[in-house]
């Protein structure tokens, strides 16, 4: 007796459906082991005994104690346990039919097993054009690379072996995690519809959806990650500089919302709709090296920035001001404990200024203000300038709107890792 199986037969089609399946697992794992050729052609059936027979090979099937054997001529046989003696004949004669069936497969199946060589026909013309393109682009240089995936090939590389080595994504047969990842670039880079993909990557629209909605999950897991709070020490920014230090030596950062274009139905669309057309409003705050250091999206863009802040201070995993340290935020905010704005009726922007220098110490204040609370401007910019995604109208649903922004973000640090490029703005002087 080679194997041994547990069911619980029923009077119902499910359960036929369930006792079949199992009498057919049964029958391909004695296929699969087997050395003889099965086939099938007529049985008959007695009351205690039914036999199956067919080109000289005898299938005998007994039904005694609530055991159902099947044996072949070979001499293998299988046992099914069934839990009572009301199993109904039909039932047992069915399974056992494609029993047999199954072993006139496995014929085919060990036939093909033992085939020394595979022969192949010629790649199709799709498969030689995205081969030669995804050549292109790994092997292109770094402007190239940054033009068509917004980022250095070094990143790139880099980012699909963190994947790959934590098991975030898989090389399939059909496309390795450097196509999966480069074709998710494309549409958060261009702003590429599927369909539009598809010329280059010579993939359904179908599998390039799926492949798109597994690199933005294994983005998201970087989160915990690539969105940390900043640093506590003085920043070397404030700390070489005359204009900043002291007055900000306890600065830490600027914070800012900043609106994304979005899409969502008919229904929702008074609640999207401001000064900007439909938005979602994004609250960020970022350190002196342009990285992200908080975000909050998925408000409705009719939100003012006062009260998303209050939501984000209220919030479990929300934002948190170490004691004694601040943001710079804008008027747009009140004066509160780690927020510092700058004084309202006042010169404040870069621009009102010119030529004309400070006439007042609180002109001087909104001065220096403005010109390190820049910082987060510079950084919406560089987001904006890279995942052309976000200052477009997307084509996704509202959903999947809000995670792209925090994984931008995310892939908007781990390119800083490796440097500044061409997306990140000149610092006004």
């Amino acid at each position: 007796m080679d194997h041994e199986l547990i069911v619980n037969p029923r009077y119902n089609f499910n359960s036929w459906l369930q006792n079949t399946a199992l009498c057919l697992y049964q029958a391909r794992k004695l296929c699969v082991a087997g050395d003889a050729e099965w086939t099938v052609s007529s049985w008959k059936m007695n009351q205690l005994n039914r036999t199956l027979s067919f080109q000289g090979k005898v299938y005998v099937v007994n039904w005694e104690d609530g055991l159902t054997h099947a044996t072949t001529s070979s001499g293998r046989e299988s046992t099914v346990v069934c839990s009572g003696h009301d199993v109904m004949e039909v039932e047992v004669t069915l399974c056992f039919l494609f029993f047999i069936i199954f072993e006139v497969g496995g014929k085919g199946w060990r036939r093909a097993q033992d085939a020394r060589s595979v022969t192949y026909g010629p790649m199709a013309d799709r498969d030689q054009q995205r081969m030669n393109n995804l050549n292109y682009i790994y092997n292109s240089d770094d402007v190239h690379c940054v033009n068509l995936l917004r980022m250095r090939k070094a990143p790139f590389f880099h980012l699909c072996d963190l994947f790959r080595s934590r098991d975030l994504l898989s090389d399939s047969i059909h496309a390795s995690v450097e196509e999966q990842v480069a074709m998710f670039l494309h549409v958060v880079g261009h702003n590429q519809r599927f369909r539009v993909v598809d010329l280059t990557f010579r993939r359904s629209g179908e599998t390039i959806s799926r492949y798109f909605q597994r690199v933005l999950y294994a983005v998201g897991e970087l989160r915990s990650e690539m969105i940390v709070p900043a640093s506590t020490n003085v920043h070397s920014k404030i700390l070489g500089s005359r204009r900043w230090y002291p007055y900000f030596k306890d600065c830490i950062g600027a914070l800012d919302g900043t609106h994304v274009l979005a899409r969502v139905p008919k229904r929702m669309q008074p609640a999207f709709r401001g000064r900007k057309g439909l938005t979602q409003n994004v609250l960020a705050a970022v350190s002196f090296d342009l990285r992200f250091t908080y975000v909050l999206a998925g408000w409705e863009g009719s939100a003012h920035d006062a009260l998303i802040l209050a939501d984000a201070l209220v919030r479990p995993d929300g934002l948190r001001v170490p004691p004694g340290k601040f943001l710079l935020v804008d008027a747009g905010y009140a004066v509160r404990p780690g927020f510092l704005p700058p004084f309202r009726g006042t010169r404040y922007h870069l621009r009102e200024y010119g030529n004309n220098r400070p006439q007042n110490p609180r002109e001087l204040f909104n001065l220096r203000h403005s010109s390190l609370r820049v910082t987060i401007e510079r950084a919406f910019a560089a987001l904006k300038n890279r995942f052309r995604i976000l200052d477009n109208k997307p084509f996704h649903t509202y959903r999947t709107q809000v995670k792209l922004v925090l994984a931008c973000c995310i892939l908007h640090n781990w390119i800083l890792g490796y440097g500044d490029d061409e997306h990140v703005p000149d610092e006004a002087t």
